[in-house]
């Protein structure tokens, strides 16, 4: 439950200073979800970033008056982690924003 706990509030509260406008777990590295993903912590991971990343659909969608992602929620993460695994250096708000894009261009 300590673990459960320490990688939760670590996905939480995950900043960098250059990316101050970027709040919650958009400001990880790829590396970051990657190497935390592939350490027995996939389940925390994937929900924290699933959750992430649909807060991040639902924002471009409402402005936009756009559905993407909205009936393919269970391949969000799998899109987004294999982005961050060939793309590791880049932040998970860019990973994401390509991923909406993605599914975007090809109606999903």
């Amino acid at each position: 439950m300590m673990r459960y706990l320490q990688i939760l509030l670590l996905l939480l509260t995950c900043t960098q200073a250059n990316a101050a406008s970027v709040l919650g777990v958009g400001a990880m590295q790829c590396s970051l979800v990657v190497s935390l993903y592939s350490a027995d912590e996939g389940d925390i991971v994937e929900n924290a970033v699933t959750n992430w990343a649909q807060g991040f659909f639902s924002g471009i969608n409402a402005a936009s008056d756009q559905n993407v992602g909205r009936d393919n929620a269970e391949k969000i993460f799998d899109a987004i982690l294999t982005r961050c695994q060939n793309n590791p250096s880049d932040r998970l708000l860019l990973t994401v924003g390509m991923v909406y894009g993605n599914f975007k261009d090809a109606g999903m």
